[in-house]
C-alpha cells in the first residue's frame, strides 16, 4: 500500500475508518447514487421507486467491496504507531442521538474543540430489501447460497 507506508512512515497523521459492514445495503446505495444522482434528503420522506438490480453484476461487486474490505482491515491492521478511530456506517447512522454521539467522539479524538452541529439530512433508500429492488426475490435467491446470505437479514 502506497498510503499505507504514508501513513506507517507518519506515526502522528490520525485516521478515522470508517466501514460499512453491510456491502449489500452499500451497493444499493452506490447502485441509487449512481441512477438517481442524490445522495441524502433533508425531508423524512422520498419515493424515488423501485429499481431492477443486475443480480450477476451486484454479485461481481460485492466481491469486490469485500476484498477492498479486507485490505482495508489489513492496512489499519498495520498502523501500530498511529492513532486510529474505527466507526461503523450502521451505528453512527441509527439516529440522531447516535449521530451526536459519534460526532463528538471525532472531536475528542480529534483533539479539536466541538461544535453544536446536527444533520438533517435523512437516508433515502429504505432497509428492506423489497422496498428497493424490483427483482428482490431473483436477488435473494442468488445470495442465499453466497457468503453475502447474511445481508438479507
Amino acid at each position: 500500500f502506497q498510503v499505507g507506508d504514508f501513513l506507517v512512515k507518519n506515526p502522528d497523521i490520525a485516521v478515522i475508518h470508517l466501514t460499512r459492514e453491510n456491502l449489500s445495503q452499500r451497493y444499493l446505495s452506490l447502485e441509487s447514487l449512481h441512477r438517481r444522482k442524490i445522495v441524502s434528503t433533508k425531508t423524512e420522506a422520498l419515493s424515488l421507486g423501485k429499481m431492477k438490480i443486475d443480480v450477476a453484476g451486484m454479485l461481481k461487486t460485492l466481491d469486490t467491496l469485500h476484498q477492498e474490505s479486507e485490505d482495508e482491515c489489513r492496512l489499519i491492521g498495520s498502523l501500530k504507531g498511529n492513532p486510529v478511530l474505527e466507526l461503523r456506517y450502521e451505528d453512527t447512522y441509527r439516529d440522531d442521538q447516535t449521530l451526536r454521539k459519534m460526532t463528538r467522539q471525532v472531536f475528542e479524538f480529534l483533539d479539536v474543540s466541538p461544535i453544536d452541529y446536527v444533520s438533517h439530512h435523512r437516508k433515502i433508500l429504505s432497509r428492506k430489501l423489497e422496498d428497493i429492488v424490483e427483482n428482490h426475490d431473483e436477488l435473494r435467491e442468488a445470495l442465499t447460497s453466497t457468503r453475502y446470505a447474511h445481508y438479507l437479514d
